[in-house]
């Protein structure tokens, strides 16, 4: 199948919002990319099967073509234990700075804990449950709440977790032993 000048064109007119993402997305030129698009439009416009529709057709082309051109220009990545250079020992981690030491107020955290398993407990048991699961809270152990209520297991997971979310925060205690220490 050939296209007229026109028809070419177009396609690339269409194609441009996607190579202005590829650009801005992996720090390329504009430009090259067009140049890039042109020439795949060029090639593999003849090359179209019949049943095809050519403008998707050449999308997806100009597309993978550009996938496959950034992974060719993808740079190898540098292991942190590499040398420097051949006469030095020194690495590129030994350049990173130590981290700071965290202070940890261990009483504080306790009161902390305690505040939010204390909370934690007033919710319903498969709220309990799931928050122990999603957060891996395996110090805390889940218990049925003060109020008559059987267990609803068929909550979604979004639901029970918008629920107990809007419950701990209504929470007093755990509000003010996080918020003020």
């Amino acid at each position: 199948m050939s296209f007229s000048h026109d028809a070419i064109v177009e396609m690339l007119q269409q194609a441009r919002p996607m190579v202005s993402n590829f650009a801005r997305n992996y720090h390329l030129e504009f430009d090259e990319l067009m140049q890039e698009a042109a020439l795949v439009v060029v090639e593999t416009g003849p090359k179209i099967p019949a049943d095809a529709h050519p403008y998707a057709y050449l999308q997806s082309t100009i597309r993978y073509h550009l996938l496959a051109l950034i992974q060719r220009r993808h740079l190898a990545t540098a292991s942190l234990d590499e040398p420097l250079s051949s006469e030095s020992a020194a690495t590129y981690a030994d350049m990173l700075a130590a981290p700071e030491p965290v202070a940890y107020d261990e009483p504080r955290e306790d009161q902390r804990q305690e505040a939010l398993y204390t909370a934690l407990h007033t919710l319903p048991l498969e709220e309990q449950q799931y928050f122990r699961e999603v957060y891996a809270l395996n110090a805390f152990n889940p218990s049925p709440p003060n109020w008559p209520c059987s267990a609803n297991y068929n909550r979604s997971r979004k639901t029970m977790s918008m629920r107990a979310f809007s419950a701990l925060r209504r929470n007093a205690a755990l509000r003010e032993v996080v918020c003020n220490g």
